[in-house]
């Protein structure tokens, strides 16, 4: 995509471009096939019911038939909406991956702003309050709460994928928790308790990258109360991980032996 340098307006604008071509137009359908079933059921209650009730038999098999109609128009909504929610998961993966860069986390320049988040991120939350508000403006009920929650379950675990592929240096971590606050804050418009919660867990767990190493152990056997061996697999992601030491010890040694192989956090 190449956003380079973007501001906060300019990624508004690509986000919701993003969302109108490939997303909302699908969520419209979702809710029009909804409305439609609502009113199919709507009308057999209050037109064909009473016409078949006489019957046990007729009444039987219109029963049947619009139980079909629903589960087949469910069945074709959910699957409508899962695939808008890879289609929009997919981009942002691909957002973070291509328009986030190594140095914005280990930056040359200790006295850079931490008020404004990465372009990376700000084109990430951009695309999260786009579909969100398009999500509001066109779902409701059970629909809009599956995709609201989809997308956050989602959404945490790209980020904590998203966290492990960097090194942070002291400031940079200041620059990734500014990041962190932004999503969290772009995922809380959308009310699901659920993915607040993973969300209130993940900046917590981003301390871990930012306190002095003395402070680990406090942090890490404290607030967070966080396995050592989940915490060290976000300790390994700090710039000093093999050059720091506490006691006499690495960062490595102190938490009970180092890293291998690929990292996978879980938070």
């Amino acid at each position: 995509m190449g956003l380079g340098s973007i501001n906060r307006s300019s990624s508004t604008q690509m986000a919701q471009t993003f969302v109108n071509d490939r997303i909302r137009r699908v969520l419209e359908a979702a809710h029009l096939v909804s409305q439609i079933t609502s009113d199919a059921q709507a009308h057999f209650e209050s037109a064909v019911l009473p016409a078949v009730a006489p019957s046990v038999a007729d009444h039987g098999a219109a029963a049947g038939a619009l139980l079909a109609l629903l589960r087949a128009a469910e069945d074709g909504v959910t699957a409508v909406l899962r695939r808008a929610v890879d289609v929009f998961i997919t981009q942002l993966e691909r957002v973070l991956y291509s328009e986030q860069r190594r140095a914005d986390f280990v930056p040359r320049d200790d006295a850079l702003s931490f008020d404004r988040p990465t372009s990376a991120c700000l084109m990430g939350t951009g695309m999260l309050s786009a579909l969100g508000a398009a999500a509001h403006d066109t779902l409701e009920g059970p629909n809009l709460t599956a995709l609201l929650s989809e997308v956050g379950r989602r959404t945490h675990a790209v980020l904590l994928q998203h966290m492990g592929r960097y090194t942070y240096s002291p400031t940079g971590a200041l620059k990734w928790k500014k990041d962190v606050a932004e999503y969290a804050e772009a995922l809380g418009a959308y009310g699901v308790p659920a993915v607040d919660e993973e969300m209130a867990a993940l900046q917590q767990t981003v301390n871990v990258l930012v306190v002095a190493p003395e402070s680990l152990m406090g942090l890490v056997n404290g607030s967070l109360r966080m396995a050592h061996r989940d915490a060290l697999r976000v300790i390994s992601l700090r710039e000093d991980f093999k050059t720091a030491k506490v006691d006499g010890k690495t960062l490595g040694q102190l938490f009970s032996g180092a890293v291998e192989g690929v990292m996978s956090i879980r938070v």
